[in-house]
């Protein structure tokens, strides 16, 4: 393997960066009873394969609206129960942290190959883990949904990965927590890592064939 793949990219949420559950369910808890239902269908975040209708979420992480827009159609779900500032300030405390045990891979992986991120994801949450975690700049190719204006697990996504690199699908490794993703990377002709375990990654990339681990 180590003479093929030439880049590994690597979703961010699950994988190197720690997320913060029940953001959503809170939201929710906070917002007029009568407006609950339509709040839950605006936060939905669950891309799937041919997908065609999408949530005000995964549009905003599509690219397809600005910050101050997605944050002026949430904010009329709440009726006033929230400020714009303390919207913003949970959306964004979904991003909790790293987990150690992957971002300590990064440099080490970064002597033998290329290394990419691909997220789903939005501008909010990109600039705040731009400011916040120094080790985005291992990532040679910082490519995310709203960027590229497509989500995983269209094979576009992966298409968009390729054209970026140059590289063909074989020589790049995708390493992601959604199952959905990895058939999408697989689909495309990618190798595929699927990591639920932080703690267990670098095993994982190590059975891959992942050298310099």
């Amino acid at each position: 393997m180590a003479n093929t793949v030439k880049l590994i990219c690597f979703d961010l949420g699950g994988v190197v960066v720690r997320l913060k559950s029940g953001v959503a369910a809170e939201l929710v808890a906070i917002c007029p009873a009568h407006r609950q239902a339509t709040l839950s269908a605006a936060l939905r975040d669950d891309f799937t394969h041919q997908q065609t209708s999408f949530s005000l979420n995964e549009e905003y992480q599509r690219g397809l609206l600005t910050t101050e827009n997605y944050l002026t159609n949430m904010l009329q779900n709440f009726e006033g129960a929230i400020s714009e500032a303390q919207l913003r300030e949970k959306v964004l405390s979904i991003i909790a942290g790293e987990f150690e045990e992957s971002v300590s891979l990064l440099p080490k992986l970064a002597k033998n190959y290329r290394l990419a991120c691909y997220s789903n994801t939005h501008d909010l949450h990109w600039q705040h883990m731009l400011e916040r975690f120094s080790w985005m700049s291992h990532f040679e190719l910082p490519l995310a949904s709203h960027l590229t204006g497509i989500a995983k697990p269209h094979l576009d996504s992966f298409a968009a990965l390729c054209n970026a690199s140059k590289l063909g699908a074989e020589e790049c490794l995708f390493v992601d927590d959604r199952m959905v993703n990895i058939e999408g990377a697989v689909k495309y002709g990618m190798r595929a890592v699927h990591s639920t375990a932080p703690s267990k990654l670098a095993l994982a990339l190590q059975d891959a064939g992942v050298a310099g681990l």
